[in-house]
């Protein structure tokens, strides 16, 4: 009994498998470049939500009308180049592979900007102190 029902779940996902069908080729076909410029706006916008949604919320602004507009495109084609995409294996890992390079360099900048404001209130804070101790005087 066991062997039999490996046996049928084997060929059910064998033969489920045969008849995958690749997506057309969406018109317009965005570029590679393009897809990892919008999916990296994405990540972005999405980690922008989580952190911050109430100051998003404040700013009346719809994020998706925001990437759409910016890149030229509309929900529809996006999707259809995510699906074409996705198909592509090989095309699509380099894709998503950028775009996470691209994540980790918006990360170093932030970074370092954070880095140079917290080193520039120290120092504001250490003249206020020289300066309180000097009037003190």
């Amino acid at each position: 009994m066991r062997s039999y029902i490996f046996v049928v779940v084997f060929v059910l996902i064998f033969t489920s498998c045969q008849d995958l069908k690749t997506p057309k080729k969406p018109n317009p076909l965005l570029s590679p470049a393009k897809m990892e410029a919008i999916l990296t706006d994405l990540v972005v916008l999405d980690a922008m939500i989580s952190v911050n949604n109430f100051r998003i919320d404040n700013l009346q602004i719809s994020l998706p009308d925001f990437i759409y507009e910016k890149h030229d495109i509309d929900s529809a084609n996006l999707a259809k180049n995510i699906e074409y995409y996705n198909s592509l294996y090989e095309q699509n890992t380099e894709i998503y592979e950028n775009v996470k390079t691209n994540i980790e360099k918006i990360k170093q900048r932030v970074e370092e900007k954070r880095r140079k404001i917290d080193s520039t209130e120290r120092i504001k804070k250490e003249l206020n102190r020289e300066k309180d101790s000097l009037n003190r005087k």
